[in-house]
């Protein structure tokens, strides 16, 4: 049975528990279908009721991220959301047995995670631009491009990263106003966790993942040089962009011209187009290109009025190692539920000596792989301890802690992590914070990671 008709199937039955649990009910389409938008990991619903703002209710694909969603939106509903209160939805709540699904087989029912929020009012940037462009509107098509940087500026100043940021999951309300939508990846100063996976093809740099607090520049430079370019000539969307009915398609640029800028009509076409505005545009993107993702804030003056990163939220290194840290431990902690193929495992992240502390040699139980996914997995573990990627480096120790081979990279990890906390306790000591420093060295020493300051 297709995926997304199970799931309507299960939302159409004549009671669903959680509905009546929030006096909602499910909007139907002609077809008397429940109205439905699903993307590459989940479902949305949207719901309304007698009183209050329509709910979306979302049910993943996969139940393993239940325990991420608790931890993450649990945090971003008590946000003391500031300048972005018109950004993101006012509320979520995440019911671990929200919706029983019929599984692929036909089998049994089983009960989903639910994540249910207020409903944001509006399209999406890739709707609302396909229909500009379709109406040849380049001054709305331009106001939208303005629209993104505005957004992504006020994210900047109080070092909020969505982390994904694509033309699907930005909403655009009714006054022209940028909205964020599906902030699996969100990370903010103090979040628990940190940003995961590697971002969104056609969004992320060719080369890799950027600096975290940094990855939602490129797709604003992707976003707006697209917008830009549409904005000049609007047919281009038509002979280039991807249909608006594919799962995370592509505004203009796709993952292509981004790889291959040279042999790319988009690129070609801006750069020969006359307009200097536009041809800064694409140089700026073309050098970030070439020259990798850590050279994104360097080349983001080209869009005007760009808000530099919040001093919350970089360093010198431009790297804010309190986010990928906290995603590194509470990952490894709230990533198995018990009913995953992998084992769990849990490690302390309060202060709280009785419990595991992180740490390199932290025994965990064996995992049985083949000769080559285990010889994969020690190059990718090398890759990440390379690229200081901290919380690959704990995904993948995690099921390699007991191979001879990849423990032999024991004192390289713990000195990854103590790296880590010495420049969150350096940073604290120029900003003058001392309470914080004494907070870092307790939290070091509770994890026994030498510091060596």
């Amino acid at each position: 049975m297709e995926t997304l008709l199970r799931y309507q199937n299960a939302m159409s039955r004549p009671s669903v528990p959680l509905l009546t649990r929030l006096g909602a009910r499910i909007e139907l389409d002609q077809t008397r279908l429940p109205v439905a938008t699903a993307g590459s990991s989940s479902v949305v619903f949207r719901l309304t009721r007698d009183s209050g703002p329509k709910l979306a209710l979302r049910l993943p694909f996969q139940e393993s991220r239940a325990a991420e969603w608790a931890v993450r939106y649990g945090a971003l509903n008590g946000l003391d959301r500031g300048e972005l209160a018109a950004r993101i939805s006012p509320s979520f709540e995440v019911f671990r047995h929200g919706v029983s699904v019929v599984s692929e087989a036909g089998h049994n029912a089983e009960p989903l995670t639910a994540l249910v929020s207020t409903w944001i009012e509006g399209p999406t940037l890739i709707v609302a631009a396909d229909r500009a462009a379709k109406a040849g509107k380049s001054h709305i098509l331009k106001a939208l491009a303005g629209a993104v940087r505005d957004a992504v500026n006020e994210a900047r100043k109080v070092g909020f990263v969505h982390g994904d940021i694509t033309a699907q999951n930005l909403i655009v309300g009714k006054t022209g106003h940028i909205a964020f939508v599906d902030l699996d990846t969100a990370a903010w100063p103090g979040s628990p966790l940190g940003v995961v996976g590697s971002g969104t093809s056609g969004y992320r740099h060719p080369a890799g993942s950027a600096p975290t607090e940094t990855r939602d520049g490129f797709a604003l430079l992707v976003l707006y040089a697209s917008l830009m370019a549409l904005a000049e000539k609007p047919d281009r969307r038509r002979e280039w962009g991807d249909p608006i009915s594919i799962n995370d398609a592509a505004l203009l640029l796709s993952d292509w011209d981004l790889g291959s800028p040279e042999s790319s009509d988009v690129f070609r076409a801006a750069m020969r187009s006359g307009n200097s505005e536009l041809v800064g545009i694409f140089t700026a993107l073309k050098r970030v290109l070439h020259e990798g993702p850590m050279s994104i804030e360097r080349h983001l003056s080209v869009i005007p009025s760009i808000v530099p990163l919040s001093s919350e939220a970089t360093s010198g290194d431009q790297s804010d190692s309190s986010w990928d840290l906290n995603a590194a431990v509470r990952r490894v902690r709230t990533r198995f539920d018990g009913r995953d193929a992998e084992p769990a495992v849990t490690m302390a992240v309060a202060k709280d000596p009785d419990h595991p502390t992180w740490n390199a040699s932290a025994s965990t139980p064996p995992v049985q792989h083949d000769d080559r996914t285990i010889e994969v997995m020690r190059a990718a573990l090398r890759q990440a301890v390379n690229d200081k990627n901290e919380s690959e480096v704990a995904r993948l120790w995690l099921k390699l802690a007991r191979d001879p081979i990849a423990r032999t990279m024991t004192l390289q990890i713990e000195e990854l992590y103590a790296t880590t906390f010495r420049e969150r306790i350096l940073r604290e000591q120029q900003q003058g914070r001392d309470g914080l420093i004494v907070s870092i060295g307790e939290e070091a020493q509770i994890r026994r990671i030498p510091l060596h300051i």
